[in-house]
């Protein structure tokens, strides 16, 4: 228990004296966190727009798959992304084997599925209604993608909040 406490007591310095080396390992975990956070995003809230306002055969399956992705094991991405770029790997020419770019992909396959599923429920969760009201007012396919957009706005920033957090608290890629 004394080993315990020590530690706790130890890391507290640590964190409070501002040492050099703990103050680097948190900016770049911040770093590669919030840029795979972004990249999720980019791909994340345009996709779940498409999949939302398109019709197409499969909808409902690709839901259930993304949805099913939510649960995706860190372990298995971290693996899947190793093969890629080590150095039999299809993009072992990149050299991004051991570095933070490769962090950072792996973490866009992690949060993605999430960022995507909670985009299409943000989506979802917006009241026919509005479309309904904004085209009787004259507006275009285009202006009513937009005015629901606009009204998802604050779930859609729920769902990056969440993929950050995914993010941010994974170690295992």
């Amino acid at each position: 228990m004394n080993e315990l406490w020590s530690g706790i007591l130890r890391s507290i310095r640590l964190i409070v004296s501002l040492d050099p080396e703990v103050v680097d390992i948190t900016l770049r975990s911040l770093a590669i966190a919030s840029t795979s956070c972004a990249a999720a995003a980019l791909i994340s809230i345009p996709a779940g727009g498409l999949i939302h306002f398109r019709r197409f055969p499969g909808k409902r399956f690709l839901v259930s798959l993304i949805q099913a992705l939510f649960s995706l094991p860190t372990v298995a991405v971290g693996l899947f992304v190793f093969v890629i770029v080590s150095r039999s790997g299809p993009a072992a020419g990149l050299g991004l084997l051991f570095t933070p770019a490769a962090i950072v992909a792996g973490q866009v396959i992690l949060v993605t599925p999430i960022m995507l599923g909670l985009t299409l429920s943000a989506l979802a969760g917006i009241d026919p209604a509005v479309v309904d009201t904004a085209v009787s007012l004259g507006a275009g396919r285009i202006q009513s993608i937009l005015i629901t957009l606009r009204e998802a706005r604050y779930a859609i920033v729920t769902a990056v909040v969440m993929g950050f957090g995914r993010a941010i608290s994974e170690v295992g890629v």
